[in-house]
């Protein structure tokens, strides 16, 4: 038997008032019937004249739902919950607390010994299921590091990064808004550029038509969402499945209308940002990291397109072949594999290895808007879905909300965001890896892997080569600078990293000692 003590300081936590919707008390009898009784058919393509009429219509029939049937309560919490007090044990508390009530009042003996022995109970139902819960969780995630210690973490030790509230000097939203929209690098492109693009397919690129969908991949799309963030438009995924099947066709009327006007609701444009301390004790804003919440169904129509945009892209060999990030049936692990074993076949051959790990600053949010479409267009997107990604990514809006202890909040004022595909949103990643598609037609001697918005430039080479090794990777590196410069990206010098591997150590002294490539070290 192995046993373990730990001696942990647990935080004290402020208490914290949260506002909810209370889900559990709906009477869904009820509920059902104030939903049949809605002319949900009659939210379809003949009924309003555009699709942001449609889906004002439809929030509105939610909404008024919701707060007819769970509306918005206010409630203080001293603690978090702890996931070993079951409602047996809760019911055991509630006894215990009536024996100690009657006993203050009444001083008996008989209350006195009823209360202490139901204190003692409870005190051991409690043990028990603790027992229960932790050994459950060991015994369940030996073989995933990972997922053990993650759950542990959330049930032993306090989340910092959650009890923290931002200095004084960071409660300031708007000031908060504008630096996470201070995008670093030009956002400048020629037209001679754009005009390449607009004017030239690319050789492996077909025609690609957005289409619409039936209720059937709707219902499906919503079934795989995860995430339950309320959004902008006050809905979240926990409404939507509640009104199911009766909302659905008026979901799919809404998801079609967008394809075929080519137009992205206005009010799916607005993006809730909630700054997430990166340290224990932030200073500056540079570290919070801004999290986006965009609106739920928002998701289920970039989804949809995500997939349609995806299969094209596969089917059509256009994504690079070295392109790890985003994509079915790639990770980390494929970009590990081959990096890694090019390496050490140089390495057994008697070969050093130049490796060079190139860092972008903030690159999902510095795209230049004008040449990804442009882009979209040399790679076969013809101009109805053009259209309808030129409405998804202008006129699209942001504010930072701040959470207060007394579950109130401060908001920024709405700007306008001018860069960058929307953070936090579905499509983003695959329009990134598009737009960035290109930048291996600048690497000319050595070999390449990309993993998302990280570039890997490595090149094997006999030790009496070295000289001319390291001009062919500098002339890469020097064509990798300038695409991003007219590409509006920008390399982070204080993040990418250096090393030659093989060799003597003594070669190696005054380079890194190891370096981090997407979580694995790598020494020379």
């Amino acid at each position: 038997m192995l046993l373990a003590e730990f001696r942990i300081k647990t935080e004290k936590i402020s208490p914290r008032w949260v506002t909810y919707r209370p889900y559990k008390d709906i009477v869904l009898e009820q509920l059902e019937r104030d939903l049949s009784a809605i002319n949900w058919r009659g939210l379809d393509l003949n009924c309003l004249d555009n699709v942001d009429e449609l889906v004002e219509a439809f929030t509105q029939c939610v909404m008024g739902l919701m707060n007819l049937h769970a509306p918005i309560r206010t409630r203080k919490f001293k603690h978090p919950p702890h996931p070993w007090i079951t409602d047996t044990i809760k019911e055991m508390i509630r006894i215990r607390d009536n024996y100690h009530k009657k006993y203050l009042k009444q001083k008996t003996s008989v209350l006195r010994n009823s209360y202490k022995t139901m204190k003692c109970l409870v005190l051991n139902a409690i043990e028990r299921e603790k027992t229960f819960l932790f050994t459950k969780q060991i015994n369940n995630n030996l073989n995933s590091p990972k997922t053990l210690w993650k759950n542990l973490k959330s049930t032993i030790l306090a989340n910092k990064k959650n009890i923290a509230d931002l200095p004084s000097s960071l409660n300031d939203p708007d000031l908060i808004n504008t630096q996470f929209l201070n995008v670093p690098g030009e956002d400048n492109v020629t037209i001679s550029q754009l005009t390449f693009y607009e004017h030239h397919r690319h050789e492996n690129s077909a025609t690609f038509s957005l289409h619409t969908v039936n209720e059937d991949l709707v219902l499906k799309t919503i079934k795989d969402l995860r995430s339950n963030a309320q959004g902008n438009d006050g809905l979240s995924l926990d409404m939507l499945l509640l009104t199911l099947p009766y909302s659905l066709g008026a979901i799919t009327a809404i998801v079609n209308r967008s394809i075929l006007d080519s137009v992205f609701p206005e009010n799916w444009k607005v993006a809730i940002v909630r700054p997430l301390p990166k340290t224990s004790q932030p200073g500056t804003v540079q570290e919070l990291r801004p999290i986006s919440i965009l609106p739920c169904l928002s998701k289920i129509l970039e989804r949809i397109v995500c997939s349609q945009l995806t299969d094209y892209l596969e089917a059509q060999n256009i994504l690079p072949q070295y392109q790890s990030g985003f994509r079915k049936w790639h990770g980390t692990a494929t970009a590990l594999a081959d990096v890694v074993d090019n390496l050490l076949a140089a390495q057994d051959r008697g070969m050093l290895t130049i490796l060079t790990l190139l860092d972008f600053s903030r690159a999902f949010d510095s795209i230049n808007s004008s040449l990804l479409l442009s882009k979209l267009r040399y790679y076969g997107l013809d101009s109805n879905s053009v259209k309808w990604f030129h409405s998804y990514l202008t006129r699209r809006l942001q504010y930072v909300e701040l959470k207060q202890m007394d579950g109130t909040s401060l908001r920024s004022q709405p700007q306008i965001v001018t860069r960058g595909v929307p953070q936090g949103s579905i499509l983003g990643p695959v329009l990134y890896i598009l737009y960035s598609a290109d930048i291996i037609n600048t690497i000319a001697n050595c070999r390449h892997h990309l993993y998302a918005d990280d570039l890997q430039v490595y090149l094997s080479f006999a030790p009496a080569d070295c000289t001319s090794a390291v001009a062919g990777v500098n002339e890469d590196l020097d064509s990798s600078s300038a695409w991003c410069s007219s590409n509006c990206l920008s390399i982070n010098p204080k993040k990418s990293q250096f090393m030659i591997i093989g060799g003597d150590d003594d070669d190696n002294n005054a380079l890194e000692a190891t370096i981090s490539f997407l979580a694995v070290s790598i020494d020379s």
